[in-house]
């Protein structure tokens, strides 16, 4: 949720947006890359989390991992939709190339490629939330 709202926020700022219409879509740009980031993380580690984030749905087993993965593939096509109608279709590929290359790929266990990877997404993340805002339409 922080890191939502450190996104969304430093848009906003760096924008000086004051379109409502465009703030709400900038928000949910940004939930629904981070929701496919978040699930696709959780995924990868679910043995981790039930030693460390008992809570979370699939530790807790509230959710099943084979519904977790059809969501996580769900989730892709949704995004690079949403983003080609908002113009920000660079930024969802990027995002979604890093986050298999994060997860999948387990490019998270290195620090070096955890840092890049972090680094990529946090532009990418900031770079499409700015597009949707800077849009003077």
């Amino acid at each position: 949720m922080r890191a939502y709202i450190f996104k969304v926020t430093f848009a906003i700022i760096k924008s000086r947006s004051y379109s409502m219409n465009r703030i709400a879509v900038c928000c949910l740009w940004t939930w629904l890359h981070l929701l496919a980031f978040c699930v696709s993380n959780q995924l990868v580690s679910v043995k981790e989390d039930a030693i460390n984030k008992s809570w979370r749905p699939l530790p807790s087993g509230r959710v099943s991992i084979s519904v977790t993965s059809k969501l996580r593939w769900v989730l892709a096509p949704m995004c690079l939709a949403f983003s080609l109608f908002m113009d920000t279709f660079a930024a969802s590929v990027v995002l979604i190339i890093a986050t298999f290359m994060y997860n999948e790929m387990s490019l998270h266990q290195h620090w070096a490629s955890k840092t890049l990877f972090t680094a990529v997404g946090y532009g990418a993340f900031i770079a499409g939330s700015l597009m949707i805002l800077s849009d003077p339409t």
